[in-house]
Parts: C-alpha cells; sequence; structure tokens
C-alpha cells in the first residue's frame, strides 16, 4: 500500500525529527511503500521561529547560547545543515506543499494517510491548520492516526467544535497518552488506544493501515 505521513519533520528538534524517521522506517518494515508529506505549514514554520525566540529571551538559555556563539559562531548554521542534510538522506521526502490546497495534489499518489506522531493534534501549535487532522483527505482514502498527540489535558470548548469533525472521520485513531485516549472519547465518542512512541516501537502490529 501507498502511504503518506504527516508530522511536524520539519523542526529543528530531535525529538520530532526521530519520530518521522522512526514511524516511516516502521511503516516501510510492514512492506508499505511510504514517503513524508514535505509540509511547510506557515503557522509551524512561524511557531518555531517563536520558540527560538523565547528560548534566547530566557535568560540562562540566553548566556548559554551566547557562550555557544561566541566559541562557535557557525554553529546554528551548522545544526541547521545537519537537520536539512538528515530529512533529504534518511527520509523519503514527497516535493513541498505550503497549504491544504497544494495537499490536495498528491491524494492519487497515495493509498491511505498517516498523522503523528508527535503533538499533531495540540490546538496551541497547530492554531486551526487541520491539516494535521487529514482535513485535506476525502472519505474515499484511509486516514490512520499513529500515536498522535494533543500535547494539552483539555480541550475548550472552541478547540474541541474545530477538532472533532476531522478525527471522528478517521478510519483508525491510537494516541500517545491516556489523556489523549480521554479527549478522543468526549469529542468523539470513539475509542483511541494508547500507543507506543514510533522510536519506541517494538510490536510492528500496532500500526493498522
Amino acid at each position: 500500500m501507498r502511504v503518506g505521513v504527516i508530522n511536524f519533520h520539519r523542526a529543528q528538534n530531535y525529538g520530532a525529527v526521530l519520530q518521522a524517521y522512526a514511524l516511516e522506517n516502521a511503516l516501510r518494515s510492514l512492506g508499505h511503500v511510504c514517503q513524508t508529506l514535505d509540509y511547510r505549514s506557515p503557522v509551524i514554520e512561524q511557531e518555531y521561529v517563536l520558540e527560538q525566540k523565547l528560548r534566547f529571551n530566557n535568560p540562562k538559555n540566553a548566556a548559554k547560547s551566547f557562550i555557544r556563539l561566541m566559541t562557535d559562531p557557525e554553529a546554528p548554521a551548522r545544526k541547521s545543515l545537519k537537520f536539512q542534510a538528515f530529512l533529504k538522506e534518511r527520509l523519503h521526502l514527497t516535493p513541498s506543499y505550503q497549504n491544504e490546497d497544494e495537499l490536495k495534489g498528491c491524494l492519487d499518489d497515495f493509498d491511505a494517510f498517516v498523522c503523528g506522531s508527535d503533538q499533531v493534534w495540540n490546538p496551541n501549535l497547530i492554531k486551526g491548520d487541520m491539516a494535521y487532522t487529514l482535513s485535506f483527505v476525502p472519505c474515499t482514502k484511509r486516514k490512520v492516526a499513529y500515536a498522535a498527540s494533543f500535547g494539552v489535558e483539555r480541550l475548550t470548548g472552541e478547540q474541541a467544535a474545530m477538532l472533532s469533525p476531522h478525527i471522528i472521520s478517521f478510519d483508525h485513531l491510537s494516541v500517545r497518552e491516556a489523556t489523549g485516549s480521554r479527549i478522543v472519547e468526549e469529542i468523539t465518542g470513539r475509542e483511541a488506544q494508547a500507543v507506543l512512541d514510533p522510536t519506541l516501537l517494538l510490536d510492528l502490529s500496532l500500526i493498522h493501515i
């Protein structure tokens, strides 16, 4: 089966990138032809820039960053290049997409779509970008969530109303935490199994396609 995966693969964060790599490889180990959608969400890209600013504004982090820059001015650029090289060498990426309309252009390339892992349903991160709930995928295609996380203990009424119509349409739901299972049941009435982070996968049968 041809499978397209969407997650935060472009974040310059070791955990996010390793999860993307692990999930893609787990799916390939099951015999699927798998690619990671190179989705460049404006919301997530801006969130990363903001995160870096907040880290630098923290006195402790700012001091460490200043010392690193003084001793190795090229470190940030080198780190960025290493992340880019890892994505290019280790992930099977599609062409780049900037919005949901562009993502619809890949529908004929895949039989099923998977979102996860990481906090792909965190309303404070995606800020209304429903691509991470596979909103661009029609009901004629199989939709799977693997170890998706909300990243919060509870949703507000507005957040639940935003997410529930999309999450309820999945063919198979699994989440990363018990709190995620509870949230899914509260907003959709459906069960969602709590499963391992893809970097810790031992039983590949946990992924249902």
